[in-house]
């Protein structure tokens, strides 16, 4: 076993002992503390995790190097860039990239066998490609596709090896947080998201140890973060679906639902197709982006690695935990208080 190896192991363990030891439930007056404790801990991981190193130039042009090459990539899948309804532009609400309306009519057709998941991969000639996917067949779809990303990554002949040079370079994602931002955040997520967030991190650093993989563990969790960030359910045939990357509709950032394209799974001339469409006409230059659910900023941050700033905010939804203590013999309780409230 390699110092590495052992280290990380000796960590998880110290780490899981402890969590153990907690009561499921426990008191709110400790919440702060128990925290402050797993922070400690989690320290202790830093130096075998470091960040994944941002290759991006600040000054460089994102929107530029993002085109180089996908531009190649779209055509190599049969979806030419020139005949989308959009472009990809820097969105400066999340800054990041994003898309925006090219047409006032949005309506897009992507075949599904365009898209990126095990089941479509195994179908591959590359004999290097197919042998390595299938030793793969036995791991959770998620890491799966994890791993499937990596190699593409690696390969410079793997056939979506474009596509993931195009992805962002370093992710905000909680299973990329370091001791320092678990820190910072605590106060702010609350105990049970703040354990949401945790909780994965630990399972996805024990599974990196059983695997033996020949990629760094920054890799691994740069790969995952971005699979845990843009994996959609993507339906196969009439009675198989499976989590998967759709390239390009992948860069939709989130919106409330009124403002947010709608897509559907629709059988088409070549099989089935992921139609996007526009519930109105579009601005020309005005973001096109989608739906990820009904989500409050805490659960965003832990899933996605974003908020939704103060100044977007309206139509949103978010929602406080607050603790209150009242006995049943208070004026309170006996006015039922504690159902109204949603009280456990």
């Amino acid at each position: 076993m390699s110092s590495f190896t052992s280290t990380l192991s000796s960590s998880l363990n110290d780490l899981t002992t402890y969590l153990s030891s907690l009561s499921p439930k426990p008191s709110p007056s400790l919440h702060c503390q128990i925290c402050e404790t797993i922070c400690s801990h989690l320290s202790s991981l830093d130096s075998l995790i470091p960040p994944t190193p941002c290759n991006e130039d600040p000054t460089s042009d994102l929107v530029e190097a993002w085109e180089h090459l996908m531009i190649p990539y779209l055509n190599s899948i049969n979806l030419p860039y020139e005949s989308l309804p959009f472009k990809v532009t820097l969105n400066p609400t999340y800054n990041c990239l994003g898309l925006t309306a090219t047409q006032k009519k949005i309506l897009l057709r992507i075949p599904v066998k365009n898209m990126i998941t095990p089941s479509l991969e195994s179908q591959t000639s590359n004999k290097a490609y197919l042998k390595y996917l299938k030793t793969l067949e036995s791991l959770h779809p998620t890491i799966q596709l994890t791993l499937i990303l990596l190699y593409n990554l690696k390969n410079s002949s793997a056939p979506h090896n474009l596509y993931a040079h195009s992805l962002p370079k370093s992710y905000t994602t909680s299973c990329a947080w370091s001791s320092s931002v678990y820190k910072n955040v605590m106060s702010s997520i609350g105990y049970e998201e703040f354990m949401k967030a945790l909780k994965p991190r630990i399972m996805l650093l024990r599974y990196y140890l059983t695997l033996n993989l020949p990629h760094s563990l920054s890799d691994f969790l740069w790969a995952l973060s971005a699979i845990l960030s843009r994996q959609n359910n993507i339906m196969i045939s009439s009675c198989h679906s499976e989590i998967g990357l759709t390239p390009v509709w992948d860069m939709m950032n989130h919106v409330q639902l009124d403002k947010a394209v709608i897509s559907y799974i629709e059988k088409g001339e070549e099989g089935f197709e992921l139609v996007t469409e526009g519930k109105r006409d579009y601005e020309i230059g005005e973001n096109v982006d989608m739906f990820y659910g009904d989500r409050g900023n805490s659960d965003l941050l832990v899933s996605s690695g974003f908020v939704i700033p103060v100044e977007n905010f309206e139509g949103q939804k978010d929602d406080v935990k607050a603790w209150m203590r009242i006995w049943k013999e208070d004026g309170l309780g006996k006015m039922k208080v504690r159902s109204r409230l949603g009280a456990q």
